[in-house]
């Protein structure tokens, strides 16, 4: 009785190992297609960001004013005068001691060159 148990154990083995192959082709099968519709449906005049950008706002949580003033290489003086501040106004705003109205908000937005919604 052992040996048939064992014939059966090794038939399942392979009918998983088959099945998990497939299923990984057709993931990477739905990943490619994924990837092409939503390069086909990106409008080419809409910036991008690099993935450091992306995982600074969402994984580590860093204030989006600061995010997108270090990728404009802007510093804080800079971006103070831009919206007509002060670099203090804008230390308190990327460590979230004070937060911008919406006056504010649209001077960062333009200064910045994004969507006002990104900044908050």
């Amino acid at each position: 009785m052992g040996e048939p148990l064992e014939k059966r154990i090794e038939e399942l083995e392979y009918i998983v190992k088959e099945q998990g192959e497939i299923i990984y082709e057709l993931q990477e099968t739905l990943e490619d297609k994924w990837s092409a519709e939503i390069i086909a449906a990106h409008d080419p005049n809409e910036e991008t960001f690099p993935a450091y950008v992306i995982n600074q706002l969402i994984l580590e949580e860093v204030n989006p004013i600061k995010v997108y003033r270090e990728h404009r290489t802007l510093t804080q003086a800079e971006l103070a005068v831009a919206i007509g501040s002060s670099k203090a106004y804008i230390s308190q705003l990327e460590t979230g001691r004070r937060n911008p109205g919406k006056a504010t908000l649209r001077k960062l937005a333009k200064a910045l060159n994004v969507d006002t919604d990104m900044l908050v």
